[in-house]
């Protein structure tokens, strides 16, 4: 026979009581809410998932939220859900017999009220967390900046021996005895490989106050940067000389092509417009995206000159001081770690110097 304290409910204010406690829908929600942030912080420390607030990250302004970040995310939301859980029990037993357990919980009210103003402030970071996280597809290869600080973080090498290497910038300077190899290495690993994208980003939502660059596309290396409207005109109508010939699906329904540069057909407000040719060449569905933008094919130690060559038939020349600008911008001290202690490990010419190891070379 069924016992009819257990199965009794009463109406009290505030909500309904079952006996032995009361059912607070709202009190529950936020409780599996607090525990659903709590997993997600675990899974981010345990994945080293990128999370960045802003518009983007690196050079784009946005800020990357560093890992020990989600390691305090975790605990304060699972603390938080106990204490609201805890608030929300009624006391079952009948008066008279005992101190309660809410009146025995003197230090209930403090803590409670710590937790709330923690998770107003964790709300507040999350919303703007979210806002631009989505602003920043990458590959799977991608690493993380907090993911290069962890295997820079305890490098030492002849380059950085009582310190650790710079995680912001990079300061290998062209008279370094280290630099030629230096210049093979990143060929070698096709880190300033990139392609322009169109105006607010190819299939997502970046700014739009530049252009966009995507640098080491499907490498640990992968990011973007924004560059001025003046710094990209220069690069791609003035180092690439691009002529409107060889564009001609672009330009044809404005008029007659004439093998002249780009920046004689193009402008900012007026058909044909900069933010059509970009979005034409850097367009999910563009023949040209990634096609036209160059990669290094010889580096003259003697003249101290990269050659580049591109799509359409592009060739030109950096000098050295030139490509370590572009170098810059996507790589740091640590993310050349490896290049330190490759340089260590084999000496001078590991990466420049054809045949060093004595494998035979091919002759033509």
């Amino acid at each position: 026979m069924l016992n009819p304290r257990v199965c009794s409910v009463r109406r009290r204010a505030g909500g309904f009581q079952a006996e032995g406690g009361s059912i607070k829908p709202f009190t529950t929600a936020a409780v599996v809410v607090c525990l659903l942030v709590a997993a997600l912080d675990l899974v981010r420390s345990a994945r080293g998932w990128m999370v960045i607030v802003g518009e983007s990250v690196g050079a784009l302004g946005g800020m990357s939220i560093p890992l020990w970040v989600s390691y305090t995310g975790a605990v304060l939301p699972a603390v938080l859900a106990v204490m609201l859980w805890l608030e929300s029990r009624e006391d079952p037993r009948p008066a008279g017999e005992g101190p309660s357990l809410r009146s025995s919980m003197w230090w209930r009210p403090a803590l409670i009220n710590h937790f709330r103003f923690r998770t107003v402030a964790l709300v507040v970071a999350l919303g703007a967390i979210g806002t631009g996280a989505d602003a920043f597809p990458v590959s799977k290869a991608a690493w993380s900046d907090a993911q290069w600080e962890q295997h820079c973080r305890n490098v030492r090498t002849s380059y950085n021996p009582s310190g650790p290497l710079d995680i912001k910038t990079l300061t290998v300077k062209p008279d370094d005895p280290r630099f030629l190899d230096f210049l093979y290495w990143v060929w070698a690993n096709k880190i300033i490989e990139h392609q322009v994208e169109q105006i607010g980003g190819t299939e997502w939502k970046g700014p739009t106050h530049g252009v966009i660059f995507h640098w080491a596309p499907g490498s640990r290396w992968e990011t973007h940067t924004v560059v001025p409207f003046e710094h990209a005109i220069h690069h791609i109508a003035d180092e690439h000389n691009w002529r409107d010939l060889m564009f001609k699906d672009f330009f044809e329904p404005f008029g007659p092509v004439a093998g002249v540069n780009i920046k004689e057909r193009l402008s900012f407000d007026k058909p044909p417009t900069w933010a059509q040719f970009l979005k034409h060449i850097g367009g999910p569905r563009s023949p040209y995206y990634r096609y036209v933008f160059h990669q290094e094919s010889t580096i003259d130690p003697v003249r101290r000159i990269v050659t580049l060559v591109g799509g359409q038939g592009v060739a030109f020349e950096y000098s050295f001081e030139r490509y370590l600008v572009e170098i810059k911008e996507v790589v740091t001290d640590c993310k050349a770690y490896q290049f330190f202690e490759l340089y260590d490990r084999y000496g001078a010419g590991f990466a420049s110097k054809p045949g060093w190891a004595g494998q035979p070379l091919h002759k033509p």
